[in-house]
């Protein structure tokens, strides 16, 4: 099955980025210095980089022939689609296990809440969603994601099925045994991962460099640290320390950089400000993307396709915002 059908049928696709291990290595050891360099956060905007070498190899990466390739398909079929903000670099992003739903989440999950958001969802040229290059295999420490494929038809009310019914009950049954156990989960610190009883999941295991596109629907979580790994972590950098309910510990050599965008059509976006321009302290992300698209160089061959898109796309934004 090609990589297209593959992102319609199942919700994701792998595709091929030729990052030698000499330029992964290189890669990984210029983030970690701009992580460290503002505080160790864990994400950072890859157009405030301070290494301008380092953001022209990230960009060219994402000018891949095999992505063009997807998302030309998609253009000719679905509605001109390109690539957009935020563009991140995010190091060890790993959920808690404690948390009640281990991580779990869809990307389009606040957009369900609005009618506006459902009835583009449902249509079946929307388009929305991530574009990840992970720079290390899923391996104990983590290092990419689980998903449950084919989650992004009901994630998005456009159809559903029996296997599908399944892995939302379990996942429901999974939150509601976890509520149940909070005091126990929380006393006996990430013994037992119960988000791995989610029926249907599978994890993936990209290649060091590999790109892993998927629906904005897809039931999907960040892979978590083996409880065995935490235990000996917690031996040599005490307790977990939790922000957000986010691990925070330091991997060192196995620390976790993924490079992340998203892809989008017209109405993926329409939909994506609809939700967004209504949360607290966030009027301004309109805005911010025009900026970060701007900044880019003017030799990237998407920069002008992913302007021309959200200008059309802004029109109708501006009316449902006022």
């Amino acid at each position: 099955m090609n990589s297209y059908k593959n992102l319609i049928k199942n919700g994701y696709c792998f595709l091929t980025n030729n990052i030698s291990e000499k330029e992964i290595v290189s890669l990984k050891a210029g983030l970690e210095i701009e992580h460290q360099r503002l505080n160790d956060v864990k994400r950072i905007n890859l157009t405030d980089l301070k290494n301008k070498v380092l953001i022209k190899k990230i960009f060219s990466y994402l000018d891949n022939k095999f992505i063009t390739n997807v998302l030309d398909k998609i253009s000719k079929i679905d509605n001109e689609v390109s690539i957009f903000p935020p563009f991140e670099s995010m190091k060890n992003n790993f959920s808690s296990i404690r948390r009640a739903d281990h991580g779990w989440h869809r990307d389009c999950g606040g957009q369900k809440d609005y009618k506006f958001c459902l009835e583009k969802l449902k249509n079946k040229n929307y388009r929305f969603g991530k574009i990840g290059i992970y720079l290390q295999t899923n391996s104990e420490y983590g290092g990419a994601i689980d998903i449950v494929p084919c989650s992004h038809f009901s994630g998005r009310k456009v159809k559903s099925s029996f296997s599908d019914l399944f892995t939302k009950s379990s996942l429901l049954l999974v939150d509601k045994f976890c509520l149940f156990l909070k005091n126990y989960i929380r006393q006996n610190n990430n013994k037992i991962d119960w988000g791995k009883f989610v029926i249907g999941n599978k994890r993936l295991l990209p290649i060091p460099g590999q790109i892993i596109i998927f629906d904005s629907g897809l039931l999907h979580r960040g892979t978590p640290i083996k409880v065995k790994i935490i235990k000996k972590l917690e031996e040599l950098q005490g307790k977990v320390i939790e922000k957000n309910h986010h691990l925070n510990y330091n991997l060192r050599d196995n620390n976790k950089f993924v490079l992340y965008s998203h892809y989008a059509n017209q109405i993926g976006i329409e939909s994506y400000f609809f939700h967004r321009l209504r949360i607290d302290d966030n009027q301004n992300e309109l805005e911010k993307w025009f900026t970060w698209l701007e900044k880019l160089d003017n030799r990237i061959p998407f920069k002008r396709k992913s302007l021309n898109i959200l200008k059309k796309a802004e029109k109708n934004i501006r009316k449902f915002s006022l």
